[in-house]
């Protein structure tokens, strides 16, 4: 009896906690002490019990409250947040303009933080959305910079400039061969010249997708 006593009002004065998490553990501490302290007499055991129990009960009550509120919330977060997924993708995917692009991935973030929490479950495929978005203007940043390295210009104009006197090197050899009769060598030069322009025309391509 002595030990429920002072078990009743430790029980009553954790029942306002809107600390969720620890006040749970608070409660879930106090059941084997309560349990553990043995029977009072009847008439006080059961009143005792009440007590107790009425405590766990508004504290308990007031937590599914609060998070069957919660999880209203959270599930028209989600829905404002697919909905702005759905138009975030429409405006930027494809990334044909790397400008507007940006513009609308920072407002895109912006609204996204604002909007707030989602359920759990809803995270990691929201998320997955953003991600691509995200990666998808990273891309097209990176593919910018690539066709606007001077240094990477300059690597594929030599390139094409190397295969294109190696071509003439080898038509050069293919004429005087047939000239002299070699028909094997000049062939042979040929179909080496042929090769040369099947890779001259990557590096010419490679060239044209600088924009400079």
């Amino acid at each position: 009896r002595e030990v429920k006593e002072q078990l009743v009002p430790e029980a009553g004065a954790l029942a306002p906690s809107p600390d969720w998490g620890p006040t749970t553990g608070a409660y879930r501490d106090l059941m084997p002490r309560w349990k553990a302290a043995g029977a009072a007499p009847r008439g006080v055991d059961e009143q005792l019990w009440r007590r107790f129990r009425a405590a766990q009960d508004t504290f308990f009550g007031a937590k599914q409250t609060v998070n069957a509120a919660q999880d209203v919330e959270f599930r028209a977060n989600a829905e404002a947040k697919t909905a702005l997924l759905d138009e975030a993708e429409a405006q930027i995917l494809p990334v044909t303009d790397l400008g507007k692009a940006r513009v609308a991935y920072r407002e895109l973030l912006e609204r996204w933080s604002a909007i707030g929490k989602v359920p759990r479950d809803s995270m990691r495929p929201l998320d997955a959305r953003l991600h691509a978005i995200e990666s998808a203007v990273n891309e097209a940043e990176e593919h910018k910079w690539r066709r606007t390295n001077p240094e990477a210009r300059a690597r594929a104009e030599d390139t094409a400039a190397k295969l294109e006197a190696q071509i003439a090197t080898l038509e050069e050899q293919a004429t005087k061969a047939s000239a002299r009769g070699d028909e094997r060598a000049a062939q042979q030069a040929r179909d080496s010249a042929a090769t040369y322009r099947e890779w001259l025309a990557q590096a010419q391509q490679a060239v044209s997708d600088f924009s400079g």
